[in-house]
Parts: C-alpha cells; structure tokens; sequence
C-alpha cells in the first residue's frame, strides 16, 4: 500500500505600496512565517526595489523566496489617468526591456528570481512570451483559466488556488474583511487544489493614512481593515495550514516539484488521446468495410 502525499501550500506576497509604507507589511509576514519555521515568496514590484533595496535584501538573507511583481505596479493612491497601464496594455518590445530591467534588479539583490506574477493577475499571450524568457515559472492565473491558456514552452504555471474549484482566489482580501469568509483553521477543506496557493499583499498590515481612489466598497470591505491587528489573522493562516498537516514551501519549490508530474499527465494524456484516435479511425475503417 503506498502511503498519501502530503499536501503542500505556499504563502505568497505581492510586495507593493497602494500607500505609503504599504510595502514593510512584507517584514510582518516575513516573521510570521519565521515562527513557524517556514518561508513564503515574495512577488515584489520592481518600483518597491528601486526605491527600497534593503528589504528584498532583508528578505533574501532571511531565506524566503524573492520573485517579480512586474514593473511600477498602478497604484490606487492615485488617480485612474495618473496610473501607469497593466502590463497587457504595454507594447511587447517596452514591456521586455521592463521586465528585464525588474529581473536585473532582482538579481543583483537577491539572486536570479525564478517566479513571476502579473500585476493585478492581469496577463495575456503576449506577456507571457516575455514573461518565459526572464523566468521558470509564472502564477498570475487560476487553474481554470490554466486549463485554457497556452502556456510559451519551458514556462510552468503554478496557479493561485481558488475556492472549492471556482473563480474566487484564496486570498487576505476576503480573510480581512468583515468577518471571514469560512473559519481560517478549516482553510485547508476550502480548496480543492493541490498544492495550495495563497496570495496576501505586503501592505495587510500596514494602516492607510492617505486618499484612494478606488471604491466605497473596496475601501470598506479591505484596506480601511488593513492594520498591525491583522498580524494575528495571518498567524492563524500559516497555524491553521500546519496543523492540517501541511507542508509550507515556497512558490519556486511547488513549481519545480510539480512540473515533472504535470509534464507526466500531459504526455500519458497525449498518449491516450492518440491511443483513442487510433481507435476512432480503426472503427471508421470497420464501419466502412461493412
């Protein structure tokens, strides 16, 4: 009888200010994770390591995994017109030498990143080429959209999870609002997936002390309850993913652990599909000879 795998999780952070100080909430979850004896992934803008160095070093010396967030992420402390695009809106050509000014940076900080999420989780296509000739995986889809997408050879995808197979990310947006989405110890049944992804932003637990230009609701439901209290929900995460027995790795480990069975599926249902084929035109054949 073999025995089951362990499930696995990572703790991801989008490391970014939408306001000022927005992006030292990444120390608080750096700590967290620490006390657990764990190690997150840490998706950080390349704005915050131009103007913040320190931290992805900081980061970086501690052991987690330093990966790209893209370039000047479009902050809501300003307004829509003032905003830089997404990166689908930029042009090919401008959007690799941003890209690849992000991974020099990054590397001369922390060493060669390997991961990548999009801004937003907006992608397409054409970010994707440019996304696979700078780095070994990308995590800006769900493993609906996954399924559909045709990812450029040599590039994994390792999806952020969704509840119980939905649309809906698992994520500190909906564990931050008022009251949480389902208790945080029984995290591990709300998602199907395996490994769980969980994404965060560096700035839960930093307080908004400026204007956003974004809606009542959001404004409401998400970054007015961003603040140092909010410490202890992501101490619950990490608690309650471990006593579930399981297994904390970062975002670079999942990927590179998962790659080779995923490539293994694909083939086996290549090879199904072709056996099903074969079958298909021998009974067109039969028919035919009847």
């Amino acid at each position: 009888m073999t025995a089951q795998r362990r499930r696995r999780a990572s703790i991801t952070v989008d490391t970014e200010a939408p306001y000022r100080d927005g992006e030292l909430g990444a120390y608080d979850y750096a700590r967290v994770l620490e006390e657990f004896g764990a190690r997150g992934t840490f998706f950080i803008a390349d704005d915050i390591a131009r103007a913040n160095p320190k931290l992805v070093e900081d980061l970086a010396a501690a052991g987690h995994e330093i990966a790209s967030h893209g370039t000047e992420h479009p902050y809501i402390s300003k307004r829509p017109q003032q905003r830089p695009p997404l990166l689908p809106g930029i042009g090919e050509a401008e959007l690799e030498d941003q890209l690849g000014t992000a991974y020099q940076r990054l590397s001369a900080l922390a060493g060669e990143p390997r991961g990548f999420r999009a801004m937003c989780f907006e992608t397409d296509v054409s970010v994707m080429r440019v996304v696979a000739k700078h780095f070994k995986y990308d995590s800006s889809l769900t493993a609906g959209q996954a399924a559909k997408f045709k990812l450029p050879p040599g590039l994994v995808e390792l999806p952020v999870s969704t509840f119980l197979g939905g649309g809906l990310r698992v994520g500190t947006p909906l564990f931050l609002g008022p009251g949480s989405m389902l208790p945080l110890s029984r995290l591990s049944r709300a998602t199907r997936d395996d490994p769980i992804v969980i994404y965060g932003h560096s700035f839960d637990t930093i307080r908004c002390t400026q204007r956003l230009y974004t809606s009542r609701f959001k404004r409401f439901w998400y970054f007015e309850r961003c603040g140092p209290d909010r410490i202890d929900v992501i101490r619950r995460i990490v608690r309650g993913l471990i006593e579930s027995g399981i297994m904390l790795q970062t975002a670079a480990v999942l990927a590179e652990t998962e790659a080779p069975l995923r490539g293994a599926v694909s083939e086996r249902n290549g090879q199904q599909g072709q056996r099903s084929r074969q079958a298909d035109q021998q009974a067109a054949g039969e028919d035919q000879d009847m």
